[in-house]
């Protein structure tokens, strides 16, 4: 008997709900890890940390070679007036440089050279290679490391099970309970004082603390097994599993638990916490609110009514005192990014000022060192404040690197009042110190540099006049701007406190500032463009408000991010662990100096038009990195026919034009272990060169007006090619005919990270279709293709000459999704890493394992704040849904289907063709009607490829049709407003992470590719 209309309905919805469920990703057994760039997180009074022993152990993967990187550092809160004392009890147990291990306890120095006393903990072991974790691709070890107060202070270094270092340490003193432990970084005062070269760049997951030395027989019999909870002995355990608890759902994990069952869980995220106090000064006093910083920020991505030319900037700030040189080095105050607009002048046209307002202050003495050479020796430095005006110090040949640096002796712990005014038309900057003006003793004004003594006059007073900046971009305070919104490093925060931050379209006279400083609103707002007052009334929710209405500000931290674990764990039997799971978001694939990804003979490549993009992220601190090298001849003969390089300060070669001194590299960079979506545009009709960074165009050079570029040469992704295939700028050990890097310019150029989603194009795209290429990868319904099941373009665009989605996931070739055959060949085994692939809850949009999404993360409505239908409720399939009470219903909760592909492959849902189940399911939802619905998904699923190859226009009409029918079309909805432009004044319904990826409120990309806790 033939099936009713019921029952096919049924079985079809069940084939929907299937197929969304196996849109998502999903993590194996090892669960999650943290990936670290230079990130440090603190566990303040540890309470019950171990005392005459301990065992600390950890899995790491890690490339970093050039950072001295701690991976555990526990610090004392010292009050001893004893400056040597203080250094001992800030290093009371450190794991230090992982290119050869040292593990120290109570050592003031951890290396000194020379050391003829044996000082330093180095020399406690005999200055001899220990063990290194270092690895070029991502290969994970275990390390451990055993102190106990016997045997002289034995302290033993394992490696994967195997003890490579162990010695007398001669420090028997107990360790102490109520310190700070940091993972990350190393402590030169309690919780923080941090320093970038000793910071860890790389994968961490099972970190135990144990209260007894742990013999090799116990490391090697668990440190593999991922289930120790409340084990004897074991004071700490972090398993970095916490996103699991809810899986397929993006969710913000602000803490690692501890499964230890001692409750040491470990903040991820302390943002900044808002205080009333009371300023006196001079006799004057009044009281206000603050915002009270440690290596956090209050941050507003997108902020407009920025000044464009004349402006000023006022605060209160507060620092700790500063004495026997213990304290932050650092203090950042305030951080304005955005642009310059082009000056057509053969340079560059478009240039990215991460520093076009940046308020600094240094705890440094440079009075002794070469660099003032007009200056007395005795000349100090300790509590300067340095400004920056319209400046990137970085590329662009110093052509905008303009600061002046006020020596103002700021060593106190005192409420001080700082007010900087500058003059668009002759570049006057003014600092007040207290209402007070101070004289300038350094001064940079385009790279060019002077010191005198402020006594005597000092420097010139100007810097940068007649550069005009963009009033839309990203205000920081707290922290130090690298990259648009983030880049962010613990080295260069705040730990203080800043209060009634203004900010003027105009410059304010001395009598203005002296005025209005103990106000909490000024008399005269003429020109305010931005106030911030922290009163309990403007900070909610980790929110401050611009009293003006022109900004809100987010308080959050920085963190490390969650990736999928790859740690080699296995069961009790010894089994491997299972694998990743791959969503539809797919694969993709690690890169370093032991892979050449390689297509040879590229015919048809773009000739007077290219565009490149690709997704991106890696924490490489270390290598020049190069994602894309087209070669059509050798060494300085087109080997650089059309080349990105440097992530660490992108640059742009077409045919072998790399520009000049001025303008050959950009300032820029995408190495902060987020997700960047990168775009590089060339026109050979005006030599034009656009670089895209998250959709936002960033950098306009001038490239080979009027050449073209040939054909039939050879790609190489991830390796800078000086001949056709190889000549690598590597480090000895690459793979392929490698170029030694010792003594050339630029290092090793390979690199090291993750690449995902790349496309090439004969045509320069807009900003508009750069945005939205950006946005399918991020499973945005209604732009052109792609949604949370497929995410993928289409392929018949005529455009479109080269298509890698790395959706494979095994194997040697990486296939070209066009019907081009431009297929990629790796000659050395793959990296593959599955994508993080998460339906966000709350956007309004059913996906992935979701069960209803009404647009809120709260429960109690319906619709949970995992998108979970709650118990006595029902709710429609409407995107949002709308839910209602259903009295005696209970509910059975979806899970993640477990018959996806195993160990990183292409899973039934993955974008493979890019016409896959998920595109078939979109077309269903769009234009069921039943039986007849039924029959043509299940015609389509067969002939999809013939289909829509033959009759693209039915493609498009389907997208059209289904983006209608969801209420995402014709531009009308709120739910893509402003997705075809950039300009930060409209309603970007995808702002502010869509066009700032990178570091940022770490809620998630808004999509599928995740990005954040």
């Amino acid at each position: 008997m033939r099936p009713s209309l019921l029952r096919w309905s049924t079985v079809l919805l069940s084939l929907i709900a299937h197929s969304n469920a196996a849109g998502v990703s999903s993590s194996g057994g090892a669960g999650h890890a943290l990936l670290f760039h230079d990130h440090g997180v603190v566990l303040r009074n540890f309470k019950d940390f171990p005392s005459t022993e301990m065992t600390f152990e950890a899995w790491v993967s890690t490339s970093d070679y050039c950072h001295a990187s701690t991976l555990m550092s526990y610090a004392l809160d010292s009050h001893s007036s004893d400056e040597h004392q203080q250094v001992s009890d800030f290093n009371h147990f450190v794991i230090f440089d992982l290119r050869n291990i040292l593990a120290c306890h109570d050592f003031e120095y951890i290396d000194l050279w020379p050391d003829p006393e044996k000082q330093s903990c180095n020399s406690a072991f005999n200055r001899t290679d220990t063990a290194s974790v270092v690895e070029r691709d991502p290969i994970w070890h275990h390390l451990a490391v055993t102190w106990t107060q016997r045997d002289n202070g034995m302290t033993k270094i394992y490696l994967d099970g195997l003890i490579m270092a162990e010695t007398p340490s001669k420090r028997t003193s107990p360790l102490r309970s109520g310190g700070a432990l940091m993972l990350g970084g190393e402590q030169d005062c309690y919780g923080g004082c941090t320093d970038a070269g000793q910071g860890y760049y790389g994968l961490l997951d099972e970190v135990r603390i144990w209260n007894r030395a742990r013999s090799q027989e116990e490391i090697l019999t668990t440190m593999r097994v991922t289930s120790l909870k409340n084990e004897p002995n074991l004071v700490a355990y972090w398993q970095f599993n916490d996103p699991d608890e809810h899986p397929g759902v993006v969710q913000a994990h602000l803490v690692a638990k501890d499964s230890s069952g001692h409750g040491n869980d470990l903040p991820l995220i302390n943002p900044p916490t808002r205080i009333d106090d009371k300023i006196e000064q001079g006799g004057k006093h009044f009281d206000t609110s603050a915002l009270s910083f440690q290596n956090n920020y209050a941050l507003a991505t997108e902020i407009t009514n920025m000044p464009t030319r004349d402006l000023t900037v006022e605060f209160w700030g507060r620092t700790p005192k500063y004495e026997n040189n213990n304290g932050s080095v650092h203090q950042e105050f305030l951080s304005f990014a955005t642009h310059l607009p082009g000056e057509h002048n053969d340079f560059d046209d478009s240039i990215f000022v991460d520093d076009a307002i940046l308020i600094e202050k240094y705890m440094e003495e440079f009075g002794k060192t070469r660099h003032l050479y007009n200056l007395p020796r005795d000349f100090k430095t300790l509590g300067s404040v340095s400004v920056h005006i319209n400046a990137n110090r970085q590329g662009n040949g110093n052509r905008f690197d303009h600061w002046l640096d006020y020596a103002l002796d700021w060593t106190d712990n005192n409420w001080h009042h700082l007010a900087v005014t500058w003059r668009w038309d002759d570049g006057e900057t003014q600092l007040y110190f207290d209402g007070n003006p101070q004289t300038p003793f350094w001064r940079s004004d385009g790279g060019m540099l002077d010191n005198q003594d402020p006594g005597k006059g000092g420097v010139e007073k100007k810097i940068g006049g007649h550069t005009s900046r963009e009033g839309a971009g990203a205000l920081v305070l707290g922290q130090q701007q690298e990259c648009y919104g983030g880049c962010f490093s613990p080295e260069w925060a705040l730990d203080g406190d800043m209060a009634n931050v203004r900010i003027w379209d105009r410059v304010l006279s001395q009598d203005d500032i002296k005025g209005g400083m103990f106000s909490i609103n000024p008399s005269n707002t003429n020109g305010l463009q931005h106030n911030f007052h922290f009163s309990s009334a403007n900070v909610k929710d980790n929110k401050a408000k611009d009293t003006q209405g022109n900004a809100m500000l987010d308080l959050w931290a920085d963190a490390p991010r969650w990736e999928y674990s790859t740690a080699p764990l296995a069961d009790a039997n010894g089994r491997p662990l299972d694998a990743p799971q791959a969503g539809a978001g797919g694969s993709a694939m690690y890169l370093s100096d032991q892979q050449v990804l390689m297509l040879s003979n590229f015919k048809n490549f773009p000739t007077k038009a290219i565009t490149v993009e690709f997704w991106m992220w890696s924490v490489d601190a270390c290598r020049q990195g190069t994602p894309f090298s087209y070669a059509t001849g050798g060494y300085n003969d087109n080997d650089n026919t059309f080349l990105l390089f440097n992530y660490q300060n992108w640059g742009v070669s077409v045919l072998e034009d790399e520009g000049t001194y001025d303008d050959h590299r950009s300032g820029i960079a995408s190495t902060d272990g987020q997700w960047h979506h990168i775009a590089v545009t060339w026109s050979s009709s005006d030599g034009q060169v656009n670089l895209y960074d998250n959709g936002r165009k960033v950098w306009t050079v001038t490239r080979s007006k009027g050449k073209e570029i040939p054909s039939g040469g050879t790609l190489v992704i991830g390796r800078e090619q000086d001949c056709q295939g190889g000549c690598f700028d590597s480090m000895v050990g690459g793979k392929g005919k490698v170029d030694p890097v010792s003594g050339r310019e630029y290092g090793p150029q390979d690199f090291f990270g993750v690449i995902d989603e790349m496309r090439i194009w004969k045509t320069v795209r807009t900003p508009k279709q750069i945005e939205q290429s950006m946005a399918v990868a991020l499973h945005r319904t209604g732009t052109s293709g792609g949604h949370f099941n497929d995410p993928s373009i289409k392929l018949n665009d005529p455009d479109l000459v080269a298509y890698w989605n790395f959706d494979e996931g095994q194997g040697y070739q990486v296939k070209d999704q066009t019907s081009n055959g431009h297929h990629l060949h790796a000659a050395n085994m793959p990296q593959w890493q599955v994508v993080r692939w998460l339906s966000v809850c709350g956007d309004g949009v059913i996906e992935g394992v979701e069960e209803c999404d009404d647009g809120n993360t709260k429960s109690g409505d319906g619709c949970s704040a995992f998108c979970q239908v709650e118990d006595n409720f029902e709710c429609d399939r409407e995107n949002p849904s709308h839910c209602w009470h259903s009295q005696g219903a209970r509910h059975t909760h979806a899970e993640i289907p477990q018959d996806a592909t195993k160990g990183g492959g292409t899973s039934s849902s993955s974008s493979g063709s890019g016409t896959s189940a998920g595109r078939i399911t979109g077309i269903v939802v769009g234009t069921a009607v039943g039986i007849l619905a039924a029959g043509i998904a299940v015609l389509a699923w067969v002939k999809r490829d013939v289909i829509f190859d033959a009759f693209p226009m039915l493609d498009d009409a389907l997208e059209s049709l289904r983006s209608r029918l969801r209420g995402d079309g014709g531009g009308s909805g709120p739910r893509f407003a402003g997705l075809d432009t950039l300009d930060p004044e409209e309603n970007l319904e995808l702002a502010p992470d869509f066009v700032s990826a990178n570091r940022g409120r770490y809620e998630t990309l808004p999509g599928g590719r995740q990005n954040g806790l």
